[in-house]
């Protein structure tokens, strides 16, 4: 299928390869196929139940070891990730840390009125907490190997929509 024939009807997946090993396997064309295991938790968390979803991601899609398919593919993410319904931004497992410092960000960039400093009536940190460790929680949200990654600014900024 061409990236015209499935415009808006796929979500690209925004990620990062993680480590070599350990891998995983899925089932891609009645064939089984190795990936790594980073990529193997982002697709069990955009899987439905009842559903199949279109999902597009550099790992499955783009044969690595073709020098020449890699090169051209790179021409095109602007428009694979342009034409996608949505862009699934993937920092890693669900975790305790991961999803207060997600709250946390979510609190400050609704309400102006919220704070950091603990001393201020309107702290995002509830009494008691040690503001300094929850300060560092959400300092390590932003040290995610996707932050760094050169790629995800594009895969970001061209996308319709962000999950």
């Amino acid at each position: 299928m061409s990236i015209k024939e499935a415009s808006g009807k796929y979500i690209a997946g925004s990620y990062t390869w993680g480590p070599s090993s350990p891998t995983a396997p899925i089932t891609l064309n009645g064939s089984t196929f190795e990936i790594r295991e980073n990529l193997h938790d982002f697709l069990k968390v955009c899987r439905h139940k009842d559903d199949a979803v279109l999902i597009w991601v550099d790992a499955i899609c783009i044969d690595q070891s073709n020098l020449l398919e890699r090169t051209h593919q790179v021409g095109l993410m602007v428009d694979i990730y342009g034409q996608a319904a949505a862009v699934a931004i993937w920092l890693g497992p669900s975790s305790e840390t991961l999803d207060y410092a997600v709250d946390i960000i979510e609190k400050l960039g609704t309400d102006a009125s919220i704070h950091l400093d603990s001393k201020h009536p309107h702290s995002v940190f509830a009494p008691g907490e040690d503001e300094a460790e929850k300060t560092v929680e959400v300092a390590a949200f932003f040290n995610l190997p996707w932050w760094f990654r050169v790629w995800t600014v594009q895969e970001y900024a061209l996308a319709k929509k962000r999950v």
